[in-house]
């Protein structure tokens, strides 16, 4: 009933919009995207009219952005909208198994901008049939009056309030890593949970650690944890606005992933003084740099994450220097700035069609 009412109003509003306005369709969720879509209407209202949907009917004459490729096609069909409108569409990653991918030439007629976040996905959707002079590639940004570090004391107080003993270095992963929406048993190899359970294995050899995990679907990951007695606790977060609090409860985050189009969790770890080991995926090749504002490795480099994880477990000092110099970086990542960016290259010729 209540996603019914929700998309009642979503065809209200469509009906009354402004047809020179922005229309960020988003997938109903309370997440990353509908999270997107808010900042860049926050930041953006003053240039021109924008809104949220989650459904193109009734539009026309205006400019349409699908906010992800899940809202543009489910399952076999393409939810394009009416002919009259112009077209932007956000693609972050393309797995090897895509099978929207056969539709990317018959997109390429349809679509006047394509926006990506990484330089890995642009070049992926020119192999695949997107004339290049359309992508734009753009990072996501962050709030960074949202996300920020709490002070010691506060951090202390959320470890205690999740459980989590004092002397142990607490090390994160927060994502959807499991096929469906169930308990996420059969893992989705493409966000690295093998990795980061393979990474966690040898650091609890050296460390005391514990694994914070937050997401849906983390079963997986969970019953490689405790077939190797590494303690963890898992949060279900009901908002994206929560996950500041966790990020707050955090010594290091681990980015194992295969593919990526951020991932956020590299912006939302720099912005609360978390630093980052990653894999060479999404924005991570563009705006890490190897020692200086996190470290970066080869995909499927287990021993290079280990170790690089080790060197900040280690030394206090370590951990300093890449969080302050994350807290520096992530300033040009902020959305107050990076709208302006969406704007120009996006938004403002508003008179292309296809």
């Amino acid at each position: 009933m209540r996603r019914l009412k929700h998309i009642s109003l979503d065809l209200v509003q469509n009906l009354f919009a402004s047809r020179k306005g922005i229309h960020f369709i988003t997938d109903g969720a309370d997440w990353v995207i509908k999270s997107i879509g808010k900042s860049l209407q926050t930041h953006l209202l003053s240039h021109t009219a924008f809104h949220i949907a989650t459904s193109t009917q009734f539009l026309k004459h205006s400019t349409i952005h699908f906010g992800t490729v899940a809202t543009l096609i489910k399952g076999e069909k393409i939810l394009l909208p009416h002919t009259s409108n112009r077209n932007i569409l956000t693609w972050f990653h393309i797995e090897p198994d895509d099978s929207r991918i056969k539709y990317i030439p018959a997109l390429n007629t349809k679509i006047a901008k394509v926006h990506t976040a990484s330089s890995i996905s642009k070049t992926q959707l020119i192999t695949h049939g997107f004339d290049e002079e359309k992508i734009h590639t753009i990072p996501l940004g962050i709030d960074t009056t949202h996300f920020y570090p709490f002070t010691k004391e506060k951090r202390h107080e959320i470890r205690q309030h999740l459980g989590i003993p004092d002397g142990v270095h607490v090390i994160g992963s927060f994502q959807k890593d499991g096929n469906g929406w169930g308990e996420g048993l059969t893992p989705k190899y493409v966000k690295g949970p093998d990795i980061f359970c393979d990474v966690v294995e040898s650091l609890v050899k050296q460390f005391p650690i514990h694994i914070l995990l937050t997401g849906p679907a983390r079963g997986y990951v969970k019953k490689q944890l405790e077939d190797k007695n590494i303690p963890y606790t898992h949060v279900y977060v009901d908002t994206y606005e929560q996950m500041v609090e966790y990020y707050n409860a955090l010594d290091l985050y681990i980015i194992g992933s295969r593919v990526e189009g951020g991932p956020m969790a590299l912006l939302e770890s720099w912005a609360c003084g978390v630093p980052v080991v990653s894999t060479k995926v999404g924005m991570a090749v563009d705006i890490m740099r190897h020692g200086e504002n996190g470290y970066i490795v080869d995909v499927e480099d287990v021993e290079g994450l280990s170790h690089y994880a080790s060197i900040l477990l280690d030394s206090l000092d370590a951990r300093v220097s890449l969080i302050d110099q994350g807290l520096r970086d992530i300033a040009f990542y902020d959305w107050s700035l990076l709208s302006q960016r969406y704007f120009d290259e996006l938004y403002r010729d508003d008179s292309t069609k296809v």
